[in-house]
């Protein structure tokens, strides 16, 4: 499952990734396949205005384990 957004709000991206994570039993994340510089620490994915050459985008793999 692929959960993406083009928000850079925390509650709309890592809060519900990590909500899913904790009432959906049976998914891992997963990291997606974008360029390691575009990673998070939690293994989500980010873009940002100013840094990258795109809008602000989160993206979260979720992987059935």
């Amino acid at each position: 499952i692929i959960y993406s957004t083009c928000s850079l709000e925390r509650e709309e991206n890592e809060e519900v990734s990590f909500r899913f994570l904790e009432e959906v039993s049976g998914f891992t994340v997963a990291r997606p396949q974008v360029s390691d510089e575009l990673i998070t620490a939690e293994g989500f994915a980010r873009t940002l205005p100013g840094r990258d050459a795109a809008d602000g985008f989160f993206i979260t793999v979720f992987e059935k384990a």
